[in-house]
């Protein structure tokens, strides 16, 4: 059971079990290390794009300058998320509201229309459009 940890509001684990975490995630990597998966810092690896030799400067790189350059733009160009997303807003009383967000170009024109030929009357009418195109989108 939880207990309180004085002077800690934030803490994500009593402290005895952090301590036990530690204990198991210092043994599972010593285990790796050992089976020879962990490549050092200063060592030579090959770019996974090109194969260009390069040295290892950091625990998760797998690529050459040129190459992390543009992986990083193709990242930042799919969004993380498989491609633009496409959102319809309101405003109403000087805020903005989202009515939906989404893959599908053809439902946000379609609710921006919708929102614009409506006359908003209150806060109600917009979470409405909200659940009425959360519906249409989970169908």
């Amino acid at each position: 059971m939880w207990k309180v940890i004085p002077g800690r509001p934030r803490a994500w684990y009593r402290p005895d079990c952090r301590q036990e975490r530690k204990i198991k995630h210092d043994k599972e990597f010593k285990e790796h290390k050992r089976s020879g998966k962990v490549i050092s810092n200063g060592s030579i690896i090959k770019c996974e794009i090109c194969g260009k030799e390069i040295v290892k400067n950091g625990g998760l790189q797998c690529f050459c300058d040129e190459c992390a350059a543009n992986h990083s733009k193709k990242l930042i160009m799919s969004n993380h998320f498989g491609g633009k997303k496409w959102v319809s807003n309101i405003n109403h009383d000087g805020k903005q509201y989202r009515i939906v967000r989404t893959n599908d170009k053809s439902i946000a024109i379609q609710s921006r229309k919708e929102t614009e030929s409506m006359t908003i009357t209150g806060i109600d009418d917009i979470y409405r459009l909200r659940e009425k195109y959360k519906n249409i989108l989970h169908k």
